[in-house]
């Protein structure tokens, strides 16, 4: 007795017809002695893989030079591949994000205290700033947020952004809170012991000062990239700190009736390079 294939066409007796165990209805024409048709073994092996759940792993049948199917590695196809390059673009961009978040913080608690005090005239802002009379120990660091003119918030705010940005970039967000706290403390009490007791002391311009100095030093590397933003920010640090010292030799300046505190200034800067040195001193964190 011979059957006929409806899909290939071809004959064969029923004693040489074979099934596939997983697909009873496709009949896989097999004539004595030959091996199964590749084509519908193919198609067997094909629905089989396709009908296993999703999230196993699946070997992918690839096609081989020849018509041989042989299979491929397995993978997971819960699991989506990614691209090594784009994530690494997603992270650079991610932290360039982040870069400046430290100087925005402080830039904004400035402008806050400046509106609070002058805008909204809160007569307890003025507790922040630093006493010589009778000075509160908070007072060497939250008279570093206080301002006494627009001018005079004005200019240190461009000064904190512009050399706060540069001592983020190396150091981040903590290391840029640091060096303010630090050379902020340093430039108040400094201002106290030298300058006279009847005296008020406030302005961000202590810490700036200090951020100049951090910003040159920490670009010190054999690096001519570094050397060359050095050189700059160095010229225009020293030559602010030449100013300084030629008006405190001079008496002191007067800015729409306020002294300068050039004192402070200088100090600021000074802590900022033992800050700097100290640091340099500790010894390395091994990464083990």
């Amino acid at each position: 007795m011979l059957i006929r294939h409806t899909e290939t066409g071809l004959w064969a007796s029923a004693q040489a017809v074979k099934t596939c165990c997983h697909h009873p209805a496709l009949t896989n024409l097999s004539v004595k002695r030959q091996r199964l048709d590749r084509h519908q073994q193919h198609v067997c092996q094909h629905q089989r893989l396709s009908a296993r759940p999703v999230g196993s792993k699946l070997q992918v049948a690839a096609s081989a030079p020849g018509g041989h199917n042989t299979p491929g590695p397995a993978t997971n196809a819960s699991s989506p591949q990614v691209n090594k390059k784009n994530y690494s673009a997603a992270s650079a961009a991610s932290v360039s994000n982040t870069t400046g978040t430290g100087v925005f913080i402080l830039l904004l608690l400035n402008l806050v205290i400046f509106v609070l005090d002058h805008t909204l005239h809160l007569p307890q802002i003025q507790r922040l700033y630093l006493d010589h009379l009778a000075p509160r120990w908070w007072q060497f660091l939250t008279s570093s947020f206080c301002h006494a003119s627009w001018a005079h918030l004005s200019s240190n705010t461009f000064l904190l952004y512009v050399f706060g940005k540069i001592v983020e970039e190396e150091e981040g967000l903590w290391g840029v809170w640091f060096t303010y706290i630090i050379t902020a403390v340093g430039a108040s009490v400094a201002s106290y012991l030298l300058q006279p007791k009847a005296t008020i002391s406030l302005g961000a311009s202590g810490a700036v000062f200090g951020l100049f100095a951090v910003s040159v030093l920490v670009k010190l590397s054999f690096n001519l990239k570094k050397l060359i933003e050095c050189g700059i920010l160095g010229q225009f640090v020293i030559k602010q700190l030449l100013q300084e010292t030629s008006s405190l030799k001079g008496g002191g300046t007067v800015i729409a009736g306020h002294h300068v505190g050039h004192i402070a200034h200088l100090a600021g800067a000074l802590a900022g390079v033992l800050l700097v040195y100290c640091l340099s001193r500790l010894p390395a964190v091994s990464k083990h």
